[in-house]
Parts: structure tokens; sequence; C-alpha cells
């Protein structure tokens, strides 16, 4: 009979996750209620998943081991933490006690993009920026359709932490402008003391 159960929860959540790739605006309104073991087995394949093929992408066994290792444990924390503070804060405003586990679903099925396109941020800082912000538009849909929450603290919540998100992610691109910039010079002041030290040979 579990055999069974479990069989079907998986092909529930194969299907609900093809659904979403195909039409992640209508499927986030309804946000299914799959049990503790089988959200955080799916958090941390998934993460893993694309941990590797960022890894792979970037040629880097470190960033394998990163990706595979460290983003399903920081996924698996994040989503509680911001499943948390939304819980708190609707029992604050709302005087409403959500499902937490409902809410910890959510969260998963949001960050679906910016998982997926953690993956490919190799190639450009800004891929991230674009699944990051669908993630957050995915929220405030399925804040407001599936748990019919008050628009003004909707776009209150969402666009508060989406600012803090672009806060930090503008940080953290010039930061590495900055550094590819200054390896860049190193380089060039290398290669400049070489030419001076073979023409100084020279004569």
């Amino acid at each position: 009979m579990k055999t069974q159960q479990l069989k079907n929860e998986i092909k529930e959540i194969i299907s609900f996750i093809i659904d979403f790739y195909k039409d992640p605006f209508k499927t986030v309104k309804s946000v299914p209620s799959w049990s503790w073991k089988s959200l955080f087995t799916l958090i941390f394949t998934f993460a893993a998943l694309t941990g590797l093929l960022r890894g792979l992408i970037s040629a880097s066994l470190l960033q394998i081991f990163i990706g595979v290792v460290f983003l399903p444990i920081s996924t698996a924390l994040s989503i509680v933490f911001i499943a948390g503070i939304l819980y708190h804060s609707i029992a604050l405003t709302h005087k409403r006690h959500l499902n937490f586990k409902r809410l910890c679903n959510l969260i998963f099925i949001i960050l679906i993009p910016s998982l997926t396109t953690y993956a490919l941020a190799f190639f450009h800082p800004a891929i991230l920026l674009i699944g990051a912000s669908m993630s957050f538009l995915l929220l405030a849909i399925g804040l407001l359709k599936r748990f019919q929450l008050r628009r003004k603290f909707v776009q209150f919540f969402v666009g508060f932490f989406y600012g803090l998100f672009i806060l930090a992610w503008l940080g953290q691109y010039f930061d590495i402008k900055s550094n590819s910039k200054t390896r860049e010079f190193i380089k060039m002041n290398e290669k400049n003391q070489e030419i001076l030290q073979e023409e100084f040979i020279n004569k």
C-alpha cells in the first residue's frame, strides 16, 4: 500500500513540475500538499542536479562539490526560513495561521526558476536575475491566488525582499567585475615586467 502511494506521489510530483515548466503562472495557483519526506527529497534532488549542472558547465570540481553538497542544504534552509517569516508575518497582519507545510511547498515551487537559472548563470550573472525576478512574481501570484492574502501586504512583502535581493545582486555583480578588472591589471603588469626584463637582458 505504502509502495503504491509512493509511486503515485512520485508521478504526481513529476506531472506537476512538467506542468509548471509549461505554464508556471497557472500552476502556482494550485499549490500541492506533498508530505515532508517527499518535499525535502525533492528539494535536495532538484538543488543537487542544478548544482551539478552548474559545476559541469563551469568545468570546476570545486563548483560541483559546492553545488551537490552545499546548494541543497542552503536551499532547504532558505525555504524553511522564508516560509517561517511569511507564516509569522501573516499571523500578525491577517490573524491567520496558514498551513506551514503548504507554505514550504509554495516557496520551493517559486524557487524552481531561480534554481534553474543558477545553473546557467555561469555564462552571465543577469541570467540569475531573470530567474529570481520570475520567482518573486510567482510568489506574489501564489500568495494572492492560493492563500487569498491582502494585495497591499503581498506587494509590500514581495517588494521589500525583491529590493533586498536586487541590492545584493548588484553588490555581487560589481564586486565580480572589480575583481576581474583587478586580475586583468595584475596580468598586464606581469607582462610589462617580463617585457622590461627581456629588454634589460638584451641590452
